[in-house]
């Protein structure tokens, strides 16, 4: 998770590829393929309701890919304004693309993994996360 220790907007700039945008939100979950059936499925399930209930075309999210060396992003409740825009907000990050976060925020921007919120990185104005693909991959393991 991406975003402000406090419940307030984060503000950032999302940079993957050649595709940069300034953005307020919630924050931004990026999630390994064995995290998409914690935090990641919830907002999707989330946006799934919500696009159901517009009588949209049904969505799915392939979760067919935990073998696979991609990553995948979501903005948690993007904000569209005149200086804030919604257009990067959901994706794959895949083996040599670049996935960067610089970070708007005065005080209060952190970086966590797995929902611990107190075991988190500064994540302060002008910092960049840059986000990608790990040579060591993480394993589940299921006892028989």
């Amino acid at each position: 998770m991406i975003g402000v220790k406090n419940h307030s907007s984060a503000r950032y700039t999302i940079t993957i590829g050649n595709n940069s945008e300034y953005q307020s939100s919630s924050g931004i979950i990026v999630s390994t393929p064995p995290g998409r059936s914690g935090w990641m499925k919830s907002v999707i399930t989330g946006a799934e309701g919500i696009i159901g209930s517009m009588d949209l075309e049904e969505t799915e999210v392939d979760n067919r890919l935990w073998g696979n060396d991609t990553l995948m992003y979501a903005v948690r409740e993007p904000f569209p304004s005149v200086n804030t825009g919604t257009d990067l907000v959901f994706g794959k990050i895949e083996s040599g693309t670049t996935f960067c976060v610089e970070s708007k925020m005065g005080e209060n921007g952190c970086i966590f993994s797995d929902g611990v919120e107190n075991d988190y990185l500064d994540f302060n104005y002008s910092v960049i996360a840059s986000i990608g693909i790990a040579e060591t991959k993480g394993s589940i393991v299921v006892k028989k």
